[in-house]
């Protein structure tokens, strides 16, 4: 049975990334006095406070750093227990996705989803300095990049609006295919690749040995979240929806989110508990934060008033 460790919080949620069961961080809105920034230590749930006012949509880890992107093209870069610097790659971009092979290959793309078109950025890590990278004309086209996955330094995909899929070869990036609806979500593992995402309804397609497959479930709405872990994977979407990937497609999870609402990200630990994040994501104020955990664990209920002070 779920257990829900937070609702109604004063900030939504929007990234959930961890390295064992009892050590995650989750990230989230500003909702006045600064960015949610929640660490697990296995035992409590620790406020932390950053270098700068602003949203933050995803936080990621790479070797033995910790990565958190978001509004105002601002980078966290911290240490596995916090103690974050920030960079900023470009103040009128938002930051909603990074990945990285290691610490000298780090990816991060955003954009602006409220312009006409032409906002899509994706920024480079070598370990030193961020760098802006060339986009294949469809993607420079595009108003942002959601969401940034690999397998390797060489293979990289980022995907977005305007049904933008870009990979990257190590030399460039190039586009895949583009048209339609939004991406949001990009997982995957040694033998699949997956990407999500959709307008009024969801879209949901895998890709194997070069194939792809239309995998979306029957009247499901937009999906935000992906991940995957051994075998297993798990969707997260629109009025709280989850799917976990079967034998023979997608099955359905009860759903517990207002249509207006959203889990929009989802992380699977070493043990299969499944955590997932979200609120009122889709439209301002980014509020009614929500944390769902599924798992063999018991972890505690998020405190009430945990926002970080600056």
């Amino acid at each position: 049975m779920p257990l829900v460790l937070g609702e109604a919080l004063p900030a939504a949620l929007m990234g959930v990334w961890g390295t064992s069961p009892t050590h995650l961080w989750v990230v989230g809105a500003d909702s006045g006095t600064g960015p949610q920034l929640l660490f697990y230590d296995g035992e409590a749930w620790l406020a932390q406070s950053g270098p700068s006012r602003g949203d933050l949509w995803a936080i990621r880890g790479v070797g033995a750093a910790v990565y958190a992107v978001g509004s105002g093209g601002r980078v966290w870069r911290g240490t596995e227990v916090g103690d974050f610097v920030e960079d900023v790659v470009d103040p009128v971009v938002t930051l909603y996705g990074i990945w990285g092979a290691d610490e000298s290959h780090i990816w991060a793309v955003g954009g602006d989803p409220d312009a006409a078109g032409s906002a899509a950025r994706i920024f480079s890590f070598d370990g030193y300095t961020w760098s802006e990278a060339p986009l294949p004309v469809e993607a420079s086209a595009a108003a942002a990049l959601f969401t940034v996955w690999g397998r390797s330094v060489d293979e990289v995909y980022a995907a977005g609006s305007d049904g933008v899929l870009v990979r990257w070869d190590g030399v460039s990036w190039a586009t895949v295919f583009s048209g339609g609806d939004p991406w949001y979500a990009l997982a995957g593992d040694a033998s699949n690749l997956y990407l999500a995402g959709g307008g009024v309804g969801a879209m949901l397609y895998r890709q194997t040995d070069g194939v792809w497959f239309d995998e979306r479930p029957a009247n499901a709405l937009p999906i935000y979240g992906l991940d995957t872990l051994g075998g297993r994977s798990v969707a997260v979407g629109r009025g709280g929806a989850r799917w976990t990937r079967g034998g023979t497609g997608w099955d359905p999870e009860t759903s517990s989110l207002p249509p207006s609402e959203a889990l929009f990200d989802v992380w699977i630990d070493s043990s299969g508990g499944v955590w997932m994040v979200g609120g009122s994501v889709l439209t301002r104020p980014l509020d009614q934060g929500v944390l769902i955990y599924d798992g063999p664990a018991a972890p505690p209920r998020l405190p009430t008033g945990d926002e970080p002070a600056y």
